[in-house]
């Protein structure tokens, strides 16, 4: 059975992982996520606090959800350092920090963009927010 793998599990990545499902009901789809793989509205996060809201409530899917809605699996908390081309896997830490190595028949990079580090104080009080954690 084919293998597609996809990293990155924000709108790019679930939204792929969804419309590949259509097309096919029988490829085995895998997205790996730095993050819980629930599904958010990243524009939120920076409205959060003055709408009240903690990350839970933000939170529109559970993994679980997703997982079973699409039937994919998600890889949660994990950090990929690695990429073998020729080989067709890569390599990444699971969330207790073990290597692992992932086959896939094709792969997709849906990382979004880096947020702008602006290092314009050193303050307590300015923080970067770009994920739920």
């Amino acid at each position: 059975m084919k293998h597609i793998v996809i990293v990155g599990s924000g709108h790019a990545g679930l939204t792929l992982s969804r419309e590949l499902r259509l097309l096919n009901k029988d490829i085995a789809i895998t997205l790996l996520s730095r993050d819980s793989g629930d599904m958010y509205y990243k524009p939120n996060l920076s409205k959060a606090i003055s709408m009240k809201k903690s990350p839970a409530d933000l939170v529109m899917k559970r993994k679980s959800v997703l997982e079973q809605e699409q039937n994919i699996n998600i890889l949660s908390e994990v950090k990929v350092t690695g990429i073998e081309k020729e080989a067709k896997c890569l390599f990444y830490l699971d969330s207790d920090g073990v290597e692992r190595e992932l086959d896939y028949d094709q792969l997709v990079l849906a990382t979004g963009a880096s947020p702008v580090d602006l290092k314009l104080t050193n303050s307590e009080r300015c923080i970067s927010v770009n994920s739920l954690s």
